[in-house]
């Protein structure tokens, strides 16, 4: 995935800065994706090897790979199929493929973790998906 300089991050910032704010208007939107980052870095160590045990268990089917993130999906949209396109725009793959790269899979995975996604919760569905081949499970 691209990565920002500091110069590119602080020149960015100083973009959206409008005259008047105040540090204290960015500090808590900082300090969240600060921890959101953590997190992420956090649950992708604790789970990658299971990840790329299933994108390898899936072939990386993408539709195997919807059925599991489906699975992960908070209410009311849990375990339900994703509207037409979007399990392929939530993987930054061509639209109409039915294969996604394991590179691809990862990053989509650690993009839309939540500060509040753990490991401990993710690695049930995460093993029920390996276990299942990828297939639907209730």
């Amino acid at each position: 995935p691209p990565t920002a300089s500091q110069k590119q991050l602080l020149d960015a910032v100083l973009k959206s800065v409008d005259p008047g704010d105040t540090a204290d208007m960015y500090s808590a939107t900082f300090k969240r994706h600060i921890q959101r980052f953590k997190n992420s870095s956090s649950v992708m160590s604790a789970l990658k090897d299971k990840l790329v045990d299933f994108h390898t268990k899936v072939g990386g089917n993408t539709g195997m790979i919807e059925n599991f993130l489906a699975d992960l999906a908070p209410s009311p949209q849990k375990g339900k199929a994703m509207p037409e396109g979007m399990i392929n725009a939530l993987l930054r793959i061509d639209t109409g493929s039915s294969k996604c790269p394991l590179e691809d899979f990862m990053g989509c995975f650690e993009r839309n973790l939540d500060i509040t996604d753990t490991a401990a919760l993710i690695e049930p569905i995460l093993e029920k998906h390996i276990s299942l081949g990828g297939a639907r499970g209730k």
